[in-house]
């Protein structure tokens, strides 16, 4: 675990740089919306435009120099989008309708293939152009948290009202294997549990859940 400096500036933060130097922060209230990389070190913010696509999450590529958005253009569906850091305009790279689970770590270690959600389950498909592939195994419902460090194997998961159950999806065969199980170990007054962001070294893992309590009062001899 690494404690970062406290980083200024305004957004939603939603991925941390494979380097460690920039934080992706997304801007859903600015008009128009848009997306800054944050430095988590001495340096100045960069401003990563988007152009027309209204981006809802995103992610970097392993070499740090690109980013993975999940968003839409005005009046039109969810696609998935290939971003230069530096600059240049977002390229689609699914059809209309694919979209990324947030928080997640769809990218291949090899940065060559994309995991992204349908309506049917979840898809393979090569960043550089090529045939989309189902992946075998998946469901609907099921959402791709990261890949292994070979890349041969995908974990996916499950959400309930108090719990997300985690498995391990050979991306070859289609086996499937349970991993892990997360719930907070007091599940009164759970409305909703998050699945986790993963390490790569698949040893650490955080997630968050929402609670909500309340008190019943009774009161008496009103007049």
């Amino acid at each position: 675990m690494v404690c970062l400096p406290y980083v200024w500036g305004e957004g939603s933060p939603i991925a941390l740089s494979p380097d460690g130097k920039w934080a992706l922060v997304l801007r859903q209230n600015m008009s128009p919306p848009d997306s800054a990389l944050l430095p988590t070190g001495v340096g100045q913010e960069r401003k990563v435009p988007t152009g027309n696509v209204i981006p809802n999450t995103g992610q970097f590529f392993p070499d740090s120099k690109r980013g993975l958005f999940s968003g839409h253009e005005p009046g039109h569906a969810s696609r998935v989008y290939v971003k230069n850091l530096d600059g240049g305009q977002p390229r689609p790279i699914t059809p209309k309708g694919f979209r990324l689970g947030p928080y997640t770590h769809s990218v291949s270690p090899d940065g060559k293939r994309i995991a992204s959600i349908t309506g049917d389950g979840i898809a393979l498909l090569p960043v550089d152009g090529g045939e989309l592939q189902a992946l075998r195994g998946s469901q609907s419902g099921g959402v791709p948290l990261r890949w292994d460090k070979e890349g041969n194997v995908m974990f996916i998961g499950n959400r309930g009202e108090t719990a997300c159950a985690v498995s391990r999806l050979d991306v070859h065969t289609g086996s499937r294997t349970a991993w892990k199980t997360f719930s907070p170990s007091d599940v009164a007054g759970v409305v909703g549990v998050a699945c986790p962001r993963i390490s790569g070294d698949e040893q650490h893992y955080v997630f968050g859940y929402i609670r909500n309590l309340s008190d019943l009062f009774l009161v008496q001899h009103l007049k």
